[in-house]
Order: structure tokens, then sequence, then C-alpha cells
């Protein structure tokens, strides 16, 4: 063997010399990384009970009861559902939620950098060794959520498993398919080497991550700007709740990791249907119909009752105008000179993508915050989707258009 062959076999970061590039793990070794991966965040949501915990100097629970409570929030932020009684928690902080799918990433690439792709595939299109590798890293998860869930025995909130168990292992499969992006990235034909879609759709989907990204990062910045707004507000009911310093922090924390939820409400206010705090009371373009609301300070930041202006409906055009830069750059995805109809395919793919995965991931923050009046909370996610498909493709296909009248005027 030359030094050049050894070099190429050589796994980089490797302490063992000669190691094979493509080596796959054992099935222990599997099992092992996705247990430690589990304890990773469930450490830190531990940790942070035990703080509000120690905060909290009249709190008559147990140690072992604490655990139980940041078992609950760390089942929450896989998208589970809690139960207290006859009222259902079922919001998740997609903020915690995302930390998790990127943790899962992070240890799940190596699964996709040791597949073997040119194998056999299930029904032609997914490597069965690749769904071994994840069914065994999911079995080390699911060990530790198994684990971890008998402490909250010892709370009377008890995560409701017919929804809990399959929202873990989704949440699992999330964050090994974003850890595989960065491999199918690597070079020409990795994609079609782990999974093979038609090329328009590959295209389409980073497009697809932009467009959402961008109505986010729009809803989040609206909504830091309601908060310094309203800040007096917001101060005077966490005064009332009396949290504490340690407290306070872990309850600022707590809705920081809610920011994408509140985001996505506003998402849902510019796109048409709105959303509700409390049943039956929404916040649409015609006014804000809200009654009492939950006992949380970023909360007072909403508006007050009362009809909004006309001029309100402009808002629409938010999602019009990220729907033209999706369609912009779906456009610069392809060659300048690729046919109307590739470029249309394209920026469909990625305008319908944007819309379904934001209002996935509204399916996923969840709606409830208790019993009767609390049982529904945030924005429709089928209506979302439905407005923004709509929205978005309509300024994508005008960017496609106005891109394909200028290529026309250039020849003419």
């Amino acid at each position: 063997m030359t030094v050049i062959d050894r070099l190429r076999s050589a796994r980089p970061g490797s302490s063992r010399p000669g190691a094979a590039a493509d080596d796959p793990p054992t099935p222990r070794r599997l099992i092992a990384a996705g247990a430690v991966t589990a304890l990773a965040s469930l450490a830190v949501a531990w940790l942070l009970a035990l703080v509000g915990w120690l905060a909290s100097g009249q709190s008559t629970v147990g140690l072992l009861t604490t655990l139980g409570i940041g078992t609950d929030g760390w089942l929450l932020a896989h998208g589970g559902r809690i139960e207290v009684g006859q009222a259902h928690i079922a919001v998740t902080p997609l903020l915690a939620w995302a930390g998790i799918v990127l943790l899962v990433a992070r240890r799940a690439r190596r699964l996709v950098d040791t597949v073997d792709g040119d194998g056999q595939r299930w029904r032609g299109w997914l490597p069965i060794g690749l769904a071994a590798a994840v069914g065994r890293f999911g079995l080390g998860y699911a060990l530790v959520a198994a684990l971890a869930w008998t402490t909250t025995l010892a709370t009377p909130a008890r995560p409701a498993l017919l929804w809990t168990v399959p929202a873990v292992l989704l949440t699992v499969l999330v964050g090994v398919g974003v850890g595989s992006v960065g491999t199918v990235r690597a070079g020409p034909g990795t994609t079609d080497r782990l999974v093979r879609l038609p090329v328009s759709l590959r295209r389409g989907l980073p497009v697809a991550g932009f467009g959402a990204a961008v109505l986010l990062a729009a809803g989040s910045l609206v909504v830091l700007v309601a908060v310094v707004a309203s800040l007096g507000d917001v101060a005077h009911v966490s005064s009332e709740l009396a949290p504490g310093l340690l407290g306070g922090l872990v309850l600022a924390g707590a809705q920081l990791s809610a920011l994408p939820n509140l985001a996505l409400w506003v998402v849902s206010f510019c796109a048409g249907p709105g959303f509700h705090v409390v049943d039956g009371q929404s916040i649409t373009w015609s006014g804000a119909h809200s009654g009492l609301l939950p006992m949380i300070p970023a909360l007072a930041a909403l508006p007050s009752p009362g009809a909004f202006p006309w001029v309100v409906r402009g808002l629409v055009l938010a999602p019009v105008v990220v729907g033209v830069l999706v369609g912009r750059r779906a456009v610069g995805s392809v060659a300048r000179l690729s046919r109307m109809r590739t470029k249309v395919a394209v920026a469909a793919w990625a305008a319908l993508g944007s819309a379904v995965l934001l209002g996935l991931l509204d399916v996923v923050a969840g709606g409830a915050l208790g019993a009767y009046r609390l049982s529904d909370v945030g924005a429709p996610a089928p209506l979302l989707m439905a407005f923004l498909v709509v929205e978005i493709g309509g300024g994508a296909m005008a960017a496609v258009l106005w891109d394909g009248w200028r290529q026309r005027r250039r020849r003419g």
C-alpha cells in the first residue's frame, strides 16, 4: 500500500492509523451514542429544574419530584404532551426543540458518513445499512428516555405516552435528517447515494428552509420589539409571580425558548388566519378579542382589545415579499439558461416547502396550556399552511415570471 493509499484510508481525526473511513461503528457503539446524546440534553433539563428548586425557598417538593419535573420539561421539549389532572400542557418551546435536534444531528452525522450507500436499498430508496444504524442509535436514545420517565412517577404531571413516545422518536429522526444535510452536500452524487429525490425537489428544499427561516426571523424581531415596547407591563406580570433572582432567570430562559412559537403567531397574523391565546377569543386583522390571559410575562405585550385599522391587512405583503425572495433564490439555484419549466418546478417546491415547514413547526409547537379556555392556544396549523402556500407561492411565481420576461427581453 502506498503512502497516498494510507492517507486516503485514514479517518480524519481518528487516533487509529489506517482506520477505514467507511468502517461502520458497531451496534453497541451506536446504542451508546444514542444514550449519551439523550443524557446530554436531559442533564440540562435537570439542571434547570434544580436551579428553580433551589431558588424557591418555600418549595415543599423533594429532589426526586424536582427531577421528575425536569423530565416533564425535557419530554415537552421533544414535542410531548403532559397531563396534569384534566389539564393538558401541549406547548413545545421550539428553541429548545431545535437545540435537541441540532444535538442529535451532530451525533448522528457520523451515521451518514459511514453508511454503505451503494448496498441494498429498501424499495430501491433508502439504504438498509442506514436504517439499521439509525434504529440502533434511536434505541439507545429511547432507553434513556424510558429510564428518565420513571422519575415522573413522583410528580402529579404525567407524560401522555401515546403522544410522547412518537414525538421523541420523530425528533430523533428529524435530527438524523438534519445531520445528513452536511454530508449530502459534501460532493456530487452523494445525495443519490443516500436518498433518491427528484432534482427539482433537491434544489428547492434548501430554498424552502431559507424562506421559512426569513419569516421566523421577521416574526421573532416583531415579538422582541413588542416586548421592549411593553416592558412596563411585562415587568409588572413578572413581579406578580415573585420568582426571585434565579427563578426569574429560569422564567426568562423558558420564555426565550418559546420565542419561535410567538414568531409563528406573528406569521399567522400577517398571513391572515391570526391566532388565539384563549379559546374563542382571537387576534386577527379585524382586531384583538382577547380577555384574561395566562400569567406569562411575555403575553403582556399582546395588543389591547379593540379593532385594528384597515391598513393592518397590508401585512399580508410580508409573506408575499418573502415568496419573491424565495423565487429569486430558486431561479439562482439553477443554470441561467434552464427552461422555464425547470425554474417553475424548483420555485414551486421551494414555496410549498416553506409553507409546509412552518405548518409542521406549528404542529410541533402544540396548542394547549391547560384545560377549558386554555385548551386551544396559538395559530391554526392547517389554515396557516394553506394561506402561506398561496401567498409565498404567488410571490415566488411572480419572481420566476419576471426573470423569464427579463431573459426574453435581453434575447430580443
